[in-house]
């Protein structure tokens, strides 16, 4: 009998693949390298299966670009993943990139949206829902308990993480009572737009920056003392009033701006959107294996955008 196959899912957590792209940055910068230089930096041979298994890992968190086929492939860190090795540790720029990442992976995205966002503190619906509730494929039984575990372990690196004992305590401190939470409160930082929330409601009429921390305390633009920082609450920015949009210039031509040819044994095909050009390129002789995990990674950038423009994600059919 053979082996069920699980779903396309990371290898590896995202702070052990985050440390990959730093050691790849430190020893070949930002270019395109060859799979066998990728491997040698990581000290390991590229026949391996860990080896491919942490490139794919790489890449579903968007934190690793490829392109050629076979043993002719190339790769680079993507630019989220030099946000986050090139940012200071606790800059907003790399935090945000961070919390992408953790969530990039379709299967991560699919659980958390399951779950509104609120994991449940115990691992057991977790599991029944990949091992027998998941209208696609199913996962491995033996697979099923690392897979949280490094799936937990990802959202509690990025900050998402709201199922577990910790976040909930850290959600009644805030005020919230950790109920209407569809994404969990980040760490007062530099650059956050807070709400004060001491009283027992708002004090501030519209959000404010954080301009500068002091141990305890923050200090917000517009007010001449500190805050505690217990009373502060992290919220989305306000809202502004969107500029004129500027006319389509009608004299651009997306072809002309872009018009590189593939390599050898890669498929290209672009289309034209009233924002731009979309191009997509890819090894036009994929295995199986391969044209799933595609699917995967597409079904995810799909959903992304459909996100970004208040539609509901798009599910793929179970595969046979």
């Amino acid at each position: 009998m053979s082996k069920k196959r699980s779903p396309a899912h990371p290898s590896v957590g995202l702070e052990a693949a985050i440390e990959r792209t730093d050691t790849l940055y430190k020893k070949e910068g930002e270019h395109f390298i060859p799979m066998d230089a990728v491997a040698a930096v990581w000290k390991l041979s590229t026949k391996a299966s860990g080896f491919l298994q942490l490139l794919s890992s790489l890449k579903q968190y968007g934190l690793l670009e490829e392109k050629g086929a076979k043993e002719n492939r190339q790769f680079k860190l993507t630019s989220s993943a030099l946000d986050i090795t090139l940012h200071p540790e606790n800059a907003t720029q790399r935090l945000d990139a961070i919390k992408e990442a953790a969530l990039l992976p379709s299967i991560h995205q699919e659980i958390w949206d399951k779950y509104n966002g609120k994991l449940p503190t115990e691992d057991a619906s977790i599991q029944s829902y990949l091992l027998r509730g998941r209208e696609g494929a199913t996962f491995n039984r033996n697979q099923v308990d690392p897979f949280i575990s490094r799936f937990r372990e990802t959202l509690r690196y990025g900050g998402l993480l709201i199922g577990d004992k910790k976040a909930e305590d850290a959600s009644v401190d805030s005020g919230n009572n950790g109920n209407d939470l569809k994404t969990p409160p980040s760490v007062v930082q530099v650059g956050s737009y807070v709400q004060c929330t001491s009283q027992g409601g708002h004090r501030f009429p519209e959000p404010k920056k954080v301009a500068g921390i002091d141990g305890e305390w923050a200090f917000v633009e517009g007010s001449p003392t500190g805050i505690p920082m217990t009373e502060l609450l992290t919220v989305d920015p306000p809202k502004q009033s969107n500029p004129e949009t500027p006319p389509t210039n009608p004299f651009f031509n997306p072809q002309t701006e872009r018009d590189e040819t593939p390599g050898e044994g890669i498929a290209l095909d672009r289309t034209t959107l009233d924002e731009g050009t979309v191009r997509l390129e890819w090894p036009d002789d994929l295995s199986e294996d391969s044209v799933e995990e595609f699917q995967d990674w597409m079904v995810s950038r799909i959903n992304r955008a459909r996100r970004k423009a208040g539609l509901p994600k798009i599910k793929i059919e179970e595969r046979e």
